[in-house]
């Protein structure tokens, strides 16, 4: 199996394993009766609006109580003629779009069949330009400014399609868009486009506007991009290289998994006993043990005096924020690490996945505060004992416990930052930013610093439909700006698609190896 095939198999896996729990038949108590005489799609919509009352720990302060009710009629209302799930998936999309939750939503994305339009797309800055192109395409239109795509000129596109992801910044819900903007299903039920066949994209290219007349394709193979000698994107979740010449390590981390990761899904269900062997082993080829890694690029540095360290977080979509800790338990801190704090939304889904934590909560409320709560209830974590950032892994009862290192890394610190830097990764950036270490070089993230996560599934007892709501908030260090929508990076960069694809340049790196040999 190829390195690419592994890395996306492993990412299904813990999508599917998660869906098939959220299909079982577990419904959180709902009033039926009060609904018996609406269709099915809006007694579904109806459950769905009890439900992220139940469980997302800020709805009412993300929509607001009055406006939430009149949503709520409004889009029950409009249920009255709607025949077709594919229809009503995204107007379910569209309602919880409203929550600035990258976490909370639909998933309907797989239901826009194979046709595919032969260009991709991505924000460049402000830009839409085209970032790929099908074999047998003209390559010199990648980094082509897009005018106008279909019937939409592109200045009018994010907020026509904005409400179609899930996303707590423009940079994420840019990022979603683009995966969506060349399939043809998509455009044609937003209304970009009329018909399948009459597909038109206005570019910028070379200073005067072109008019790309586009046939529909049902297979795609992308452009692949000219490698750079030192960042381009591994099949690993996590890899290094030292480059001793320019005083450098260069660690690519792509994902938060790793195996003592696989193994608390295991213990907690998300991977199947028969599952786990295959699981397990594949883990291991991407990347292994997370510890043992950064003992390796750890010792590895101090042997080679390298005193710079790049983190790239480009392509990083989060996972087990506890690798973040691990990391900076092996750097050399002035202080100590000022972390998030976080709320946690204890409800009828959660106890479903997790009963022994929120037993474990209610518990604490009643033995230690003297509150006999039900649920819902919102529990503010800075109840709890302060604890060190390092708590959870200086403790030798826990699965993520490493041991005190005999050395600590004290040289400069860079991460690497993309709209694509998104949840864990989004965080380990933040925890960086707030405690004023290292230096960030990129774009800006598409994680909001006090953001939502820790996905509950759910599947809607008539239409079937999935989703997944966040349960917790969590509230970065600086809480004086958790209003803040991204992190700017200390040298934003913007990138040009064309030099990247087609003459392999490494623009964000250039500007990190600039920073290191001034």
């Amino acid at each position: 199996m190829s390195g690419c095939k592994r890395y996306y198999l492993l990412f299904f896996i813990f999508l599917l394993t998660s869906l098939l729990r959220a299909g079982e038949p577990y419904l959180i108590d709902f009033d039926w009766d009060k609904v018996k005489n609406y269709n099915e799609f809006q007694q579904d919509f109806f459950y769905l609006c009890k439900l992220l009352e139940n469980c997302h720990p800020a709805l009412i302060e993300e929509i607001g109580r009055e406006e939430f009710t009149r949503q709520r009629h409004r889009v029950a209302g409009s249920l009255e003629l709607v025949v077709e799930k594919q229809d009503f998936a995204l107007i379910l999309q569209k309602f919880v779009s409203q929550l600035n939750d990258g976490h909370t939503q639909i998933y309907y994305e797989h239901n826009f069949g194979e046709q595919r339009i032969p260009l991709a797309f991505a924000w460049s800055g402000d830009d839409l330009v085209i970032a790929n192109v099908n074999w047998g395409e003209n390559i010199n239109l990648i980094g082509s400014r897009v005018l106008r795509l279909g019937k939409v000129k592109t200045d009018s596109l994010e907020s026509l399609l904005g409400s179609y992801v899930s996303a707590e910044n423009k940079y994420w819900r840019r990022n979603k868009l683009s995966s969506l903007m060349n399939k043809v299903g998509f455009l044609l039920i937003t209304g970009v486009i009329d018909r399948e066949d009459s597909l038109d994209v206005a570019v910028d290219y070379h200073g005067e506007e072109k008019i790309l007349r586009l046939g529909v394709v049902t297979e795609v193979r992308w452009l692949k991009p000219k490698e750079h000698p030192v960042t381009s994107r591994q099949n690993k979740f996590f890899s290094y290289r030292i480059l001793p010449e320019d005083n450098v390590c260069y660690f690519q981390f792509n994902q938060f998994q790793d195996s003592q990761t696989a193994k608390v899904y295991h213990q907690a269900g998300l991977v199947s006993d028969n599952e786990y062997g295959d699981y397990q082993r594949e883990v291991g080829i991407m990347g292994g043990d997370f510890r043992i890694f950064l003992e390796r690029l750890f010792n590895d540095l101090l042997q080679s005096g390298v005193g710079n360290l790049v983190v790239d977080l480009r392509n990083n979509g989060g996972g087990n924020s506890i690798l973040s800790n691990q990391f900076y338990y092996h750097l050399e801190l002035k202080e100590p690490l000022r972390s998030f704090t976080t709320s946690i939304k204890l409800s009828q889904l959660m106890r479903y996945y997790y009963p022994d934590t929120v037993d474990y909560y209610l518990n604490r409320l009643t033995n230690d505060f003297g509150i006999n709560a039900t649920l819902p209830y919102l529990y503010n974590l800075e109840l709890e004992t302060k604890e060190d950032y390092f708590s959870v892994i200086a403790n030798k009862e826990s699965d993520f416990y490493v041991p005190r290192p005999n050395h600590r890394f004290a040289g400069n610190l860079i991460f690497l930052t993309s709209n694509r830097t998104f949840s864990s990764a989004g965080d380990m950036v933040t925890i960086a930013y707030d405690n004023g270490i290292g230096t960030i070089i990129g774009e800006p993230m598409g994680q909001k610093p006090t953001s939502y996560g820790d996905i509950l599934y759910f599947t809607l007892p008539n239409s079937k439909i999935e989703g997944g709501v966040s349960c917790k908030i969590f509230n970065r260090p600086l809480r004086s700006r958790s209003k803040e929508k991204t992190i700017i990076p200390d040298y934003p960069v913007k990138v040009d698609l064309y030099e990247k694809y087609i003459q392999g340049r490494d623009v964000v790196w250039e500007k990190a190896l600039e920073l290191i040999n001034r």
